[in-house]
Order: structure tokens, then C-alpha cells, then sequence
């Protein structure tokens, strides 16, 4: 893995503001639920916002490892690490979003707002965007033509120790 590979990854998550953050429920089933990205750091951890009585903020404190799946315009990136429940009232003021109101009308002063940090630990990076949609449909076109699987160079699938 180079630093190329690293920046280009965390370059691909800064563009989505929405991702699946996958945690484990008691049950030891996977839930997967919608959230807003709260930011991107440059080291890879992603913060999130929740209200601090909800089902997931349990589900971190008795199982911290999760993994937030971000895709859109044939990107693909999936995330490995763990999460932590962070209840610092400065940084949900650093970090409001006005489109947040929505679920907390009393602003970045509500005390039910909770970030989520996930302390990214791997990441996988697909991306059939651009350039690499043609080198895909070329390298899949040419696959099927002699019964083998396409060989997808870096720039389309990369795997990064974050």
C-alpha cells in the first residue's frame, strides 16, 4: 500500500456525505442504518451524529467494531474499525450541521446530540468512475472473451491499512 493509495482513498470518502454504518446488535445480527457523515478526518476516522438514546449508541459501547459502506457515481469504498460514543459539547458545536435541526430543533445545545468516531483501522476502495468505467468494461469484455476473471489493476480495487 502506498501514501498514493491512502490519500486516494480518504480523498473518495470526503466526497459522500452519507454512508451505512454497519454495528452489532445484541442478537449478534449485523444491523445496517443510514447516517449523515458529520466529517472525514486525514487520517481516515469518520465522525457521525445520533441522538444519544438510540438502539446504535448500545450496540457500539457492547461491540465496537463496525463498518460504514460508502457508494455512489461507481465508487464502492467499505470501512473497517472501531467506534467510540463521543458526548463533548464543544465538538458537537465544532461539528453542527444546520440540516441536523431536523432531528435536534434545539440546535448544536441539545443534550441528546452524540458524535460517532470510528477510528478507521482498513478500508476497500472499488471505483468504476471515469477513466476506469472504460478500463473495467475492456478488462470485463476481454475476461469473458477467454472465460476468466477480470484482472483489476489498483486505480479500480485497492485495499489500504488506514
Amino acid at each position: 500500500m502506498s501514501a498514493e493509495q491512502r490519500k486516494t482513498f480518504i480523498d473518495a470518502c470526503k466526497q459522500f456525505d452519507q454512508a451505512m454504518l454497519v454495528t452489532h446488535a445484541p442478537e449478534s445480527n449485523l444491523i445496517a442504518r443510514p447516517m449523515f457523515v458529520a466529517g472525514v478526518e486525514d487520517d481516515g476516522d469518520i465522525w457521525f451524529a445520533t441522538d444519544s438514546d438510540t438502539q446504535k449508541v448500545d450496540e457500539i459501547a457492547n461491540h465496537p467494531e463496525v463498518c460504514v459502506t460508502m457508494s455512489g457515481g461507481g465508487t464502492y469504498l467499505s470501512i473497517s474499525g472501531t467506534a467510540e460514543v463521543v458526548e463533548d459539547r464543544t465538538m458537537v458545536e465544532a461539528m453542527w450541521s444546520e440540516p441536523w435541526r431536523v432531528w435536534f430543533p434545539q440546535g448544536p445545545q441539545s443534550t441528546r446530540i452524540a458524535l460517532i468516531r470510528v477510528n478507521a483501522r482498513f478500508g476497500e476502495l472499488w471505483s468504476n468512475s471515469g477513466v476506469n468505467r472504460l478500463k473495467y468494461v475492456f478488462k470485463a469484455v476481454q475476461a469473458y472473451a477467454k472465460g476468466t476473471r477480470p484482472d483489476l489493476d489498483e486505480s479500480q480495487h485497492s485495499k489500504v491499512k488506514l
